[in-house]
């Protein structure tokens, strides 16, 4: 099994920066422990064998911003990014759909701003797919 994993991260996270606060960091860009929220996420996934992919998709509107921010953290741990949807999830996630590498033979979508699952949880989920995929 070899899993590409996206992290949509391209929504503007209004609940948690407030109305009007669309020039500020989102919630995924917050620090935790030290390092950015989608960065914790990633994490999650860097390290497990079966991963041979992780895809960031950010807000299409703040990739310039962000790549400046975050793009030698991201090259460092090989993460690709990309610019996510315009306006719905759904299309965030289609648009990281096409830049999964070919040699991939799972997907798994996490959101980047939930950086803690356990590793336990993430076991369960990767052994149900590899078991009852066709």
């Amino acid at each position: 099994m070899r899993v590409s994993v996206i992290l949509p991260a391209a929504g503007l996270g209004r609940r948690f920066t407030g109305p009007g606060a669309d020039d500020g960091p989102s919630k995924i860009e917050a620090t935790l422990a030290g390092r950015a929220v989608f960065l914790r996420s990633a994490e999650l996934f860097l390290n497990r064998s079966q991963v041979c992919q992780v895809i960031v998709a950010v807000n299409p509107q703040r990739f310039d911003d962000f790549m400046s921010r975050f793009g030698d953290q991201l090259r460092f741990h090989g993460i690709t990014v990309i610019a996510g949807g315009e306006r719905e999830r759904w299309q965030t996630v289609a648009k990281a759909l096409q830049a999964i590498d070919d040699s991939c033979t799972h997907v798994a979508v996490h959101d980047a701003a939930r950086p803690l699952a356990s590793a336990k949880l993430i076991d369960r989920v990767f052994d149900a797919a590899c078991r009852f995929a066709s």
